[in-house]
């Protein structure tokens, strides 16, 4: 932190409480905090896009769910610190419930990865067109990169999993991809060189949306950037019609293991 006038200034200021939308999780108090110290092999995996890779597993009194492994930890973009992962609350996304990222790092540490670290700044509700080049939450892309790079720790992969918003809104298929390559485009300017993994997700209202869908292709290049899980397949029996359920959520995550550990 430098200072002006005597009060602290934050050099990576996140863009604040998107409208609408609940602030990030941020209360660490509760928490153990370890080591960013990297004495191994790591999965250091960035999560972005909305609610259904944000906080919003579940309903509330719902049984948290536990870890069956150690050495799962998560990322505060808030603070740049690292704790021990929980399912409530998943630190750096909004959302007031269960989350899926755990469960992947669960997922991954019993397919015998020995260390997984999620960075999760995903916000419910919030639109492709957001986090593009221009938009309230792009500013936060570097913020959560910089962060990670001030204590030593590469992305190894991104997990894109947006769409349900737009599928509202009835984004154009040209529009959804080009606001989805400014995304990736900013994570390269940035210096982040790992796959980018592009989940289907526009489930929501009980129907899929085949247009974003087709949004989602024209943007794969199998060369950095990859399709990741199919969330889309999860297509019934959603809470509210959109989001997971505790089992639904561990299907999820399953999903979504396979594609990282594809790349």
């Amino acid at each position: 932190m430098s200072s002006s006038g005597g009060v602290a200034v934050d050099p990576y200021a996140l863009s604040g409480v998107y409208p609408g939308q609940s602030a990030r999780n941020a209360d660490t108090a509760a928490l153990t905090r370890v080591s960013p110290v990297l004495t191994g092999a790591a999965k250091v995996i960035i999560f972005i896009g909305q609610s259904n890779i944000a906080s919003f597993v579940g309903n509330f009194g719902d049984t948290p769910y536990t870890l069956s492994n150690t050495l799962v930890q998560m990322f505060d973009v808030s603070s740049g610190a690292l704790f021990n992962a929980v399912d409530i609350p998943m630190i750096g996304c909004n959302g007031p419930v269960g989350n899926v990222p755990i469960r992947i790092g669960d997922q991954l540490r019993t397919a015998g990865v020995a260390r997984v670290i999620l960075a999760n700044m995903a916000i419910g509700g919030t639109p492709v067109s957001a986090w593009a080049a221009g938009g309230v939450l792009n500013g936060d892309i570097a913020v959560m990169v910089k962060r990670l790079n001030a204590v030593g720790l590469t992305p190894t992969h991104i997990v894109w999993a947006q769409g349900e918003q737009d599928a509202i809104l009835g984004t154009a298929r040209a529009t959804y991809a080009a606001s989805l390559n400014s995304v990736i485009s900013t994570f390269r300017n940035l210096g982040v060189t790992c796959p980018f993994l592009v989940t289907k997700s526009t489930y929501q209202g009980g129907a899929v949306n085949t247009t974003i869908q087709a949004s989602y292709t024209d943007v794969i290049d199998n060369v950095t950037v990859f399709a990741g899980a199919d969330t889309d397949t999860i297509n019934s029996g959603r809470i509210a019609n959109v989001h997971f359920t505790q089992a639904q959520a561990n299907t999820a995550a399953g999903l979504h293991v396979t594609a990282i550990q594809a790349h």
